[in-house]
């Protein structure tokens, strides 16, 4: 049974772990990208099953020296947005409602604290078609 919580530093190996794996499709992450954007997000979420991390979530709120640019680019032209930074599901794992899990609690998260926008870069060249599909059928429109 999947069981979500809020990321903590001793989390690290795991999400370095299954960053790694899917850096061809979101960004690499070392030890020092990590700990610089664990001090940013203002929202970071674990997914574990049997004590295992099979899927994390960090979002970054707006008015952060973030340097990725596509952050940027939503700094200088929202308010009160949060920016999904990356978002990974482990590959022998997906299809078992994990993504949908920690998106689902993101938005909940934004609206109690109301955040009226939610950003994210989303590729939509291959690999990441069914990311996008997932992203936008099943979590968005919901």
């Amino acid at each position: 049974m999947p069981v979500l919580r809020a990321e903590t530093t001793d989390d690290s190996a795991g999400i370095l772990r299954l960053n790694a794996n899917a850096a061809s499709v979101t960004s690499p992450m070392d030890p020092s990208k990590y700990l610089t954007l664990l001090s940013m997000r203002a929202y970071a979420t674990v997914v574990e099953i049997e004590g295992e991390i099979v899927g994390f979530i960090m979002a970054i709120r707006d008015g952060n020296p973030h340097e990725d640019g596509i952050y940027r680019w939503f700094g200088s032209r929202l308010r009160n947005f949060i920016y999904i930074d990356r978002i990974v599901v482990d590959e022998n794992r997906r299809g078992l409602g994990i993504g949908r899990l920690l998106y689902s609690h993101l938005f909940k998260w934004s609206m109690d604290r109301q955040i009226t926008q939610l950003t994210a870069e989303i590729n939509i060249f291959f690999p990441m078609r069914r990311h996008l599909r997932f992203t936008i059928l099943k979590g968005l429109l919901r």
